[in-house]
């Protein structure tokens, strides 16, 4: 395959197997990431309040823009006869 590569195709297709099979855990074993952490949403909010955030500068913007439609949205929504 690669002009590079000096070991037998026999010989690499063994080697990306073994590899396949850590990554993959195939042996049974299961890697050990930790608990999950859990963000508090008080926390997640603030964070999107900073303006220095790229990130909190578009959910503004896309907060703007859907709050803009929805007040659209709802002068042109029929009136129920309840």
């Amino acid at each position: 395959m690669s002009q590079f590569c000096t070991m037998p195709a026999g010989e690499r297709k063994m080697h990306a197997a073994a590899i396949s099979r850590e990554v993959h855990c195939a042996n049974g074993d299961t890697m050990d990431l930790g608990i999950k952490v859990s963000t508090p949403k008080d926390i997640m909010l603030e964070e999107l309040s900073l303006q220095s955030n790229r990130g909190s500068r578009l959910f503004k913007m896309r907060k703007r823009r859907s709050e803009k439609y929805t007040d659209v949205f709802q002068c042109f929504a029929p009136l129920s006869d309840g």
